[in-house]
Formats: C-alpha cells, sequence, structure tokens
C-alpha cells in the first residue's frame, strides 16, 4: 500500500542496551517532510541524530550523538543507520566545561591548600589541613560542610584517599573520596592506650549547610532535604570493627576490647530518582 500522498516517513531503528538489564530493540517513527511545499525543520535532537549518523558512515565507526548524552546514558549512531543507547543505573559521567567526561574521585590541590575531586556528580572539598571545613559537598547548589572538632594536620593523598595522621594520639584519620562526589570516611584507632581516649566515645562533627535541613531518626541515620522534602543526602548510623579480626564483613563493637578498631561513616550525594547518598555523622 502506497503512503498518502504528501506524507513520507523515515524510521528510525536503534539497539538499546543497559548495564545490568536486558537489552531490548526500539524501533520508532520520526517524520521527515510533509511534502514538497511545505518542510518540517528538525528539531535539536534530530539534527544532532542527522549529523550524528552523516559523521558515522563517512568515518565508518560509531558516533555519539552529545545532545542526547546525560549522566546516565549515551546515543551513538552506527555505520549501517542504526542507533545504540547505552544506559547505567548509576551516573557514569558529568558535564565539565561543555563537555561530558568520565567520573573520576581522584583528588587534585587547588590553590588554597585544599583538595577537589577531577569529576564526580557532586562537587567535594576535602581539607587540606588546619581549620577548613573536613568535606565541603555542593551538589547543584545544595551544599553540606563537616568540620572536625581540632585543628587537622596535612593530609597524605593518594589517587582518591587522603590520610590525616594523628587526628588525636595515635588515631588516624582516612578519607575517601567516590565517584558520586559523597566519600566515607575511617577513625583508625592504633592502640589499646588510643581507645581509651574518651574523646572518641563523644567525637562530634560539626556541620553547615545551605540549602538542605538535616534530620536524624531514632537508630541514628541522617537525611538531609531541601525545602520541598526532597532527600539530598543520607547517611546510616555509623558502625565499629575489629580489623584483626579475620572475613570481610565488618563486626560491630559495643566495646573497647582490641588495640586496632575502624568507625566509619559514609556519605554520597543524591543520584537523581537512584537511592539517595550518604553522609557521616
Amino acid at each position: 500500500m502506497n503512503p498518502p500522498r504528501g506524507r513520507r516517513m523515515r524510521w528510525l531503528t536503534g539497539i538499546i542496551t543497559v548495564s545490568g538489564m536486558t537489552a531490548s530493540l526500539f524501533t520508532a517513527a520520526i517524520p521527515a517532510h510533509a511534502d514538497d511545499t511545505q518542510v518540517n525543520t528538525p528539531g535539536p535532537l534530530q539534527s544532532a541524530e542527522i549529523a550524528a549518523a552523516a559523521q558515522a558512515r563517512s568515518t565508518g565507526q560509531p558516533t555519539p550523538v552529545d545532545y542526547a548524552t546525560d549522566p546516565y546514558s549515551v546515543l551513538s549512531a552506527n555505520p549501517d543507520g542504526t542507533f545504540t543507547q547505552d544506559v547505567s543505573a548509576s551516573p557514569q559521567r558529568v558535564k565539565k566545561d561543555g563537555s561530558w567526561v568520565p567520573l573520576d574521585p581522584t583528588l587534585h590541590r587547588n590553590g588554597d591548600g585544599t583538595y577537589s575531586t577531577a569529576a564526580t556528580s557532586a562537587a567535594l572539598t576535602l581539607s587540606g589541613g588546619g581549620s577548613t571545613p573536613l568535606a565541603a559537598m555542593d551538589d547543584a547548589g545544595k551544599q553540606l560542610a563537616f568540620s572536625w572538632p581540632t585543628v587537622l594536620p596535612a593530609p597524605s593523598v593518594t589517587a582518591s584517599s587522603a590520610l590525616y595522621s594523628n587526628v588525636l594520639p595515635d588515631v588516624d584519620l582516612s578519607v575517601q573520596a567516590n565517584s558520586q562526589g559523597g566519600f566515607t570516611e575511617t577513625i583508625i584507632v592504633k592502640t589499646a592506650q588510643a581507645a581509651q581516649n574518651p574523646a572518641l566515645s563523644t567525637l562530634n562533627l560539626g556541620t553547615s549547610s545551605t540549602g538542605v535541613n538535616l534530620s536524624a531518626d531514632s537508630a541514628g541515620n541522617l537525611s538531609a532535604t531541601d525545602d520541598t522534602g526532597t532527600l539530598i543526602f543520607h547517611a546510616p548510623a555509623p558502625v565499629m570493627w575489629d580489623s584483626t579480626t579475620s572475613g570481610s564483613t565488618p563486626q560491630l563493637l559495643t566495646a573497647r576490647r582490641s588495640p586496632r578498631k575502624r568507625k566509619q561513616n559514609r556519605l554520597r550525594p543524591r543520584t537523581g530518582p537512584r537511592p539517595a547518598p550518604r553522609l557521616p555523622r
């Protein structure tokens, strides 16, 4: 059957692959022209698809459709005229200086002596020592910062990890940045004598925030929400374990009975509709 006069349709076929999920085939009809006298002007997305498809045919290589890229997915034009969309359950990239780059939590020293992640979903800045906040997060203008109760030493920084030695006698503080712009804070108690320090049982981090409200439930889980009630940050109650025991699962401790213990908090920022992030207590 011939199509109605003056109506021609262009069929766009592509393959969607989803990380950790079953791939599926999709077919969508996209009008190309109404007739010879009335031409539909392509929108920004269609124009980008047309340009990427032309480049893919010319080079023989898949070409990303930058206009359709977001933190979770990449759409590519293939040389055979099809399109492939790779989708992930969590953010994989962030836009910096107008270009999409892979997430990278590697810490780099700033001019003021602090350290920031290279490319993460939310901005994360760690202290370079002194009285600056231990960690400051910024998720689209929603800000949350944590301060250590004493003056911090200059950290030893390796990749995405910062180690603050002897924040208390024989007690180190390790901060590990993650790709979402959150962090894990681990307090390392190295001797039995250090474990008896009363400062460890009453250790509190100071907080300052912009655009979020902090609250805690009866189990000690913390949440930070904006004025609409949207969850921006979340952290479970801290845990403590004996690192001298065997096995990969942390052992919860209710008393100081080992010369070496670790206490850990986790914080990460919200990643859109996915489970919300973590913040230390």
